[in-house]
């Protein structure tokens, strides 16, 4: 399982309670780096680290002190390429992450 088909089988979950189910699986272990949220005119992906993820692009919105996200609206989506290397990088981040902590 890649990032490009964790991103796309969370899409097809339209109850929020199973996309979050299908999410903590999905990721590092018990630890979610990245989560979708759905509304009416706009998806978001967002990252629980996010301020600390490099963004050459500038996809990241948000002010957060750890998080932010990318919106995603059908008019407008952003390139795929680079919402790949941000999902790669939140995935690395979170797993170097859980092996710092580890005794």
């Amino acid at each position: 399982m890649n990032e490009r088909s964790i991103f796309l089988e969370a899409l097809d979950k339209d109850d929020p309670t199973q996309r979050s189910a299908f999410l903590d699986t999905a990721c590092a272990g018990d630890a979610a780096f990245a989560y979708v949220d759905a509304h009416a005119e706009h998806a978001n992906i967002g990252f629980f680290f996010g301020a600390f993820l490099d963004d050459p692009t500038g996809l990241l919105e948000g002010a957060g002190k750890r998080m932010r996200h990318v919106k995603l609206r059908v008019e407008r989506m952003p390139d795929e390429g680079a919402l790949g290397d941000l999902i790669t990088a939140a995935y690395r981040d979170i797993r170097r992450r859980l092996d710092d902590a580890r005794p």
